[in-house]
């Protein structure tokens, strides 16, 4: 994927703060990007099959439907996009059970420029 194409780019936290953090990383990898807020994964898999977006970056720890719980149900539901975990949870097992579920790449909160952009590096070209 190329930096100059406009990216539709869904973020899912149930923190407005976060949701905040991550829009403003994402702006500065992608000005020009669409981005798509829910703040909770029922709402996410309620609409994010009709959306096709091009990434999603996804929180673990959420209420009505966890991170892990939303990952499962959007892949049931036939989404391919990628999906990026960003959360606090740092446990190996964590980690391994999400990329069983199908996410691409996993950040640790506090996201920043810098990790989005590795990460998104890897996932795109991969």
């Amino acid at each position: 994927m190329q930096p100059t194409q406009t990216l539709k780019i869904a973020i899912v936290d149930d923190s407005m703060f976060m949701r905040r953090m991550v829009r403003s990383a994402v702006k500065e990898c992608f000005p020009a990007a669409e981005l798509l807020e829910y703040g909770d994964g029922q709402a996410a898999i309620e609409q994010l099959p009709a959306e096709s977006p091009d990434l999603i970056l996804l929180d673990l720890l959420m209420p009505r439907l966890n991170g892990q719980d939303t990952l499962a149900q959007l892949r049931a539901l036939g989404v391919k996009s990628p999906i990026i975990v960003v959360t606090a949870d740092v446990q190996q097992s964590v980690r391994d059970r999400v990329r069983e579920l199908g996410a691409q790449g996993f950040i640790q909160k506090p996201i920043t420029y810098e990790k989005l952009k590795t990460v998104l590096g890897e996932v795109m070209s991969s």
